[in-house]
């Protein structure tokens, strides 16, 4: 017997590529430790408590998430941050992943693709 996947694949209506779901059900305050998914927004945001941040928040638009650089730039743009801490970046990184899923959106292969960051978000995350 066949091993069921963990991802859904969703045709585009208006393209031939596939978009892969993780099977993860995101819903509204889903959280990968301090990080949190705002889904009528469409906002990932980072509540810290260290007193040494120049806000206690920090937010990500995930509407701007079109390619595979662009995603990459916000991780290592917060990975030079004196705030972030390892612990922080690694679950952005598994937030990114159950929401994008990069490595078969973005980036399979090794090519970099570009993704209809709010279409794709609005399948993603409908109810």
């Amino acid at each position: 017997m066949p091993k069921k996947s963990n991802v859904a694949r969703i045709r585009k209506a208006t393209e031939s590529d596939t978009w892969q779901f993780r099977r993860e059900q995101l819903r509204d305050g889903s959280a990968w430790g301090r990080w949190n998914l705002d889904r009528k927004q469409w906002i990932l945001r980072y509540v810290g408590e260290r007193e040494d941040m120049h806000a206690r928040e920090y937010l990500i638009p995930l509407q701007n998430m079109k390619s595979s650089a662009g995603m990459l730039d916000s991780i290592f743009q917060l990975a030079g941050k004196r705030w972030m801490n390892p612990q922080d970046l690694f679950d952005l990184i598994r937030a990114l992943d159950a929401i994008f899923y990069p490595q078969a959106n973005l980036c399979s292969w090794g090519k970099d693709k570009r993704l209809n960051a709010p279409e794709y978000l609005q399948k993603r995350l409908a109810a």
